[in-house]
């Protein structure tokens, strides 16, 4: 089977510090919408729009549900308010940057 070139290129994604090298493949398929699920800190979030899409969507519950898939870090209710805090105080009111805390259904 042959795959498209979007998603040969998406493979071949170069890695930095277990990190995506994103913005080469946004530059090429001129990505304007993006998203990402589950932004934690927002470090790869920063990668993905360094292309400065017209629409960027971050959303994460930052919320200690007791459930291990939701917060593998293991962070307590006050460290997570804090990261939610500090993401949207940084990319919040970038223009395009729309940021949902609540669950990605």
């Amino acid at each position: 089977m042959v795959l498209p070139n979007p998603i040969k290129d998406l493979q071949e994604l170069q890695f930095f510090n277990h990190r995506r090298i994103w913005q080469p493949f946004m530059e090429k398929y001129n990505c304007q919408k993006i998203a990402e699920i589950g932004v934690f800190r927002g470090e790869n979030f920063r990668l993905m729009i360094k292309h400065h899409p017209a629409i960027a969507v971050a959303v994460d519950i930052w919320k200690n549900t007791g459930n291990f898939y939701q917060n593998d870090a293991g962070f307590s209710q006050e460290k997570l308010d804090k990261m939610a805090k500090e993401f949207m105080d940084r990319w919040g009111r970038k223009p395009g940057v729309q940021v949902y805390r609540e669950f990605s259904e």
